[in-house]
């Protein structure tokens, strides 16, 4: 079975400032954006010791139409 990058749906809030009439007004705008997942795993050197972190993507299984 193929894999592919999961991803996440996270929903997001902005303001714009728009012109209505002779106001300037700020309005709230929400959307759903996808973003890929990332897990963060240890780095470990040549004698097996931690040296750090490092982000791998999380991957997902999907059957092909």
């Amino acid at each position: 079975m193929p894999e592919r990058h999961k991803r996440e749906d996270i929903e997001r809030t902005r303001y714009d400032i728009v012109k209505v009439g002779e106001k300037w007004v700020q309005k709230e705008t929400t959307d759903t954006v996808s973003i890929p997942v990332y897990e963060e795993v240890d780095l470990y050197n040549e004698d097996d010791e931690i040296i750090g972190k490092h982000t791998v993507p999380v991957m997902e299984s999907y059957e092909e139409e």
